[in-house]
């Protein structure tokens, strides 16, 4: 299981860290994404090509498992379109 962390803060300017995370092709992959109350605005964070979609962090951080199958860059938005990044999967 490869693991990776993701987090974003309205009080630093809509900052994305990191702005891309990098995975292995099918290897099971749990994606924590961790918030501020203060971007609580921000209900889901989105990636329609790997069909993932986060709703409703819970405190401490959302863990979100997939298993990418495709090699590839693919676009990580919240459904504002606001914050932006990208999962690398090689």
């Amino acid at each position: 299981v490869s693991k990776a962390s993701y987090a974003y803060s309205r009080a630093r300017g809509n900052e994305l860290s990191p702005s891309e995370l990098v995975v292995n092709i099918n290897t099971p992959t749990e994606w924590t994404i961790i918030t501020d109350e203060a971007s609580a605005s921000c209900k889901s964070i989105i990636s329609e090509s790997l069909k993932i979609r986060a709703e409703q962090y819970s405190e401490g951080g959302t863990i979100v498992r997939f298993v990418p199958n495709k090699k590839g860059i693919y676009a990580i938005t919240c459904e504002g379109g606001e914050l932006r990044g990208t999962i690398l999967v090689q």
